[in-house]
This record gives C-alpha cells, sequence and structure tokens, in this order.
C-alpha cells in the first residue's frame, strides 16, 4: 500500500467512530475507505467525507449527492452549504478549508463534520435535492 497523508488515514480511523449513527440509525453501508477520505452508500443517497489538495489549500469537504446523479456534477451539495441554507448554523460549524491538514485537524473536522450531518439527516428528505423521485 502506497503511503497516505495522516490527514487520510486520521480520516479513516475517526471517521468508523464519527460517522456510525449513518450505518446504524440510516441504513448506509460503509464507510469505504477512498483515496481522498471514506464514503457512505445507501439506495437514494451518497455521502463522501474528503481532504483534498487543491490551487495550493487544503480542502475538508463531506458532500452529499443523490444516487439518481451517480455523477455527482449536477445535484449534489457540500453539508457545509446545506447547513447554512437550511439554517441550522454558521458555517463555522462546519469548516472546509484551513491549514495543512494535521492529525489533530482532522480528527477535529471529522467530528465537526459528523455533528453537523447528525444534525442535517432527520431532515434531509425535506431538502428539494434529496426529496424522494416521484
Amino acid at each position: 500500500m502506497r503511503n497516505r497523508p495522516s490527514g487520510v488515514v486520521a480520516i479513516w480511523e475517526e471517521a468508523t467512530r464519527e460517522f456510525a449513527f449513518l450505518t446504524e440509525n440510516y441504513d448506509f453501508l460503509g464507510p469505504e475507505l477512498t483515496d481522498d477520505g471514506v464514503a457512505y452508500h445507501r439506495p437514494d443517497l451518497h455521502i463522501g467525507v474528503t481532504c483534498t489538495w487543491y490551487k495550493g489549500e487544503w480542502d475538508f469537504t463531506t458532500y452529499l449527492w443523490p444516487a439518481h446523479d451517480p455523477t455527482r456534477l449536477r445535484r449534489g451539495v457540500s453539508l457545509a452549504t446545506l447547513y447554512v441554507r437550511e439554517g441550522y448554523g454558521p458555517a463555522q460549524a462546519v469548516p472546509e478549508s484551513g491549514t495543512p491538514p494535521t492529525r489533530h485537524l482532522m480528527v477535529k473536522r471529522v467530528r465537526q463534520h459528523a455533528a453537523a450531518l447528525r444534525a442535517v439527516m432527520p431532515r434531509l428528505h425535506e431538502v428539494d435535492e434529496f426529496a424522494p423521485q416521484a
């Protein structure tokens, strides 16, 4: 196995605990370990937690996208955008970028994103992008 950035390894380890509620309460499969984080899947929805390097900055993002859009190009949304837009709280509660990903920072981000997702999940079916398809 090739060497992984410590941030991604921290996501792999911490997400198993912090996002366990997705498999226990919301019927997701996972976690699937990916090159840049973890993913969870169920027939109608996919969730990805990623740490990527883009244009000179580290980005920690949780994406949600409906299963009917597997390309993630049209209707997916970041957790931070959804959290703010739907009135759960400020963007600072779900930070997406910052300093290089130390293990401590990645553990902190995983916990912040898991807490935000716990708040959003009970009403996610009411959001237009994720409403059941007719």
